[in-house]
């Protein structure tokens, strides 16, 4: 009786879907694979000053010891964890998806600096997606329990008629009846200075100079939350009527599962500027397709890598694959 009343309770904390991203998507999966674990959508906590002060006095006088296993991107609700666990009797553990922590580390002052490896001293583990962040945390911590799992969980091929039913008959006939499908996907249009994130400026360019030289290719850009950022949507909507390119490429916006679709398309693109590991490399590719995608990051052993920002690679590799 009394191991069961003491047994740690486990919490994973983080951006549970819509939207649709990396990380909401691996922990969708998790929950719907784990037995005996909650699941709290950050936002809850987070939503404002009043929803964290609550929810800060229910842990402190809350008994049960909690693990809180914690997948957000964000500084400021990283840090909170460390002052739960100065409170209270709980633990919290990171998961680090990307590359957030170390960019904090090298922009923030000196006092931030002290409080992220405070942060990662005190963490129960650190989860690393990839070996760059790995050794990012091993330099900034005496923590011992760091390792190395990247975020892929297959999805339930059970469900994939289901949710293929559910895509539009637009896109459905596109599935159909082109050839040299391609697919790039972007939880949401993100610029990094005047850089493009997920590489939608490239995969256009790409459609445009293959269209010039007479390849027969078609684009499918899938975009869950389309609201943000949607004037540059709007540009790179302008850009493929400019360039005559607007009948070889779809425009699939909203929330909703695309994993089903790569088992109808012909190469999945993945030119992020910078990553954690791209799990829908390994879902495009467990699927049957072909993905080829940029070098910011480990990959896939079977993904086609071409060196980021370099369009004239990106071009050869593709160039390799459809002739």
């Amino acid at each position: 009786m009394g191991r069961t009343k003491n047994k740690k309770i486990i919490v994973h904390i983080g951006p549970l879907p819509p939207p649709y991203g990396g990380i909401s998507v691996f922990l969708e999966r998790l929950k719907d694979r784990s037995k005996d674990i909650s699941f709290i959508d950050e936002d809850e906590i987070f939503k404002n000053r009043r929803s964290i002060m609550k929810w800060l006095l229910e842990k402190i006088f809350d008994k049960r010891r909690k693990l809180f296993v914690f997948h957000s991107a964000y500084l400021r609700n990283r840090l909170f964890f460390l002052l739960l666990s100065k409170v209270s009797i709980h633990q919290y553990a990171l998961v680090l998806h990307g590359n957030g922590l170390e960019n904090d580390f090298k922009s923030k002052n000196i006092f931030y600096k002290f409080l992220i490896i405070k942060l990662l001293n005190n963490s129960k583990y650190v989860r690393c997606i990839n070996s760059h962040i790995y050794d990012f945390v091993k330099r900034n911590t005496e923590n011992k329990n760091v390792f190395i799992k990247n975020a892929f969980i297959p999805p339930d091929l059970n469900n994939l008629e289901q949710i293929y039913k559910g895509y539009p008959k637009e896109l459905k006939n596109i599935l159909d009846k082109k050839n040299n499908i391609f697919l790039i996907n972007a939880s949401r249009i993100e610029l990094y200075g005047k850089i493009d994130l997920y590489g939608i400026d490239m995969s256009l360019k790409l459609v445009k100079e293959l269209k010039n030289m007479n390849k027969d290719v078609f684009l499918i850009i899938a975009i869950a939350d389309e609201k943000f950022n949607y004037d540059y949507i709007k540009t790179m909507k302008k850009y493929t009527k400019d360039n005559c390119i607007e009948d070889n490429v779809y425009w699939w916006l909203g929330q909703k599962k695309i994993w089903p679709l790569f088992k109808k398309i012909n190469v999945f693109l993945r030119p992020t500027y910078e990553d954690g590991y791209g799990i829908s490399i390994d879902e495009a590719i467990m699927m049957g397709a072909k993905a080829i995608a940029s070098d910011v990051c480990e990959r896939n052993p079977n993904a086609i890598i071409f060196k980021n920002r370099d369009f004239e690679d990106l071009k050869k590799k593709v160039l390799k694959i459809i002739d």
